[in-house]
């Protein structure tokens, strides 16, 4: 792989992933290599190799002869992937060591949860947070509809700074256990959009 594609392969998973976050790229719908490439200027290859990374982790499916969509998700899948979220950030935040400050204001618990993976000392559950970001990024745009999602990232990062990890785990519990909770009706907007 040349040095181009190294450096271009990450900002196409951004940009394809930035989309699906603001909901201009909805589940189930369709995404052409070729408009990606034109906007990056560049040939269909690394754009075709970028959304396999995203088929991979399961952020896009590619059917055969039709192209790459974006992957939908079923109200249980949902669901489950909000209780291993939870699981997995709780961990990360009782792993939190004192002093492991976080830069800036994060507008968003999702925000937190990276920047929270990002300073991790275990690898693979940092790895496995990123995952299922990324597999419940389909649903971000539907949540501040049924989850106080604003007020979670308030009290995460004033536990943060506090170091204050028991606050920090109250809110992520909360703020994944109304998730789950709506995860049926997050799904339908989802599905309706």
């Amino acid at each position: 792989m040349n040095r181009k594609r190294s450096v271009i392969g990450p900002k196409i998973v951004q940009a394809v992933m930035r989309r699906i976050e603001e909901g201009r790229l909805r589940p189930g719908e369709r995404i052409a290599p070729r408009e990606m490439a034109l906007k990056f200027g560049i040939s269909d290859i690394p754009v075709r190799e970028a959304f396999c990374q995203l088929v991979g982790r399961e952020i896009l499916v590619e059917r055969h002869g039709e192209g790459f969509f974006a992957a939908t998700v079923s109200s249980a899948t949902l669901r489950a992937l909000y209780v291993a979220h939870g699981s997995g950030v709780e961990e990360l935040l009782r792993r939190w060591r004192a002093g492991a400050r976080l830069g800036g204001r994060s507008a968003n618990p999702w925000r937190l949860f990276d920047a929270i993976a990002r300073r991790a000392d275990d690898d693979a559950l940092a790895g496995m947070q990123r995952y299922l970001a990324g597999r419940l990024a389909l649903a971000r745009k539907h949540e501040a509809v049924h989850v106080a999602c604003d007020a979670t990232a308030r009290e995460l990062a004033t536990a943060l700074r506090n170091d204050d990890a028991a606050t920090a785990i109250a809110a992520s519990r909360a703020f994944h256990g109304a998730c789950e909770a709506s995860a049926f009706n997050i799904w339908l907007l989802m599905s309706d959009t």
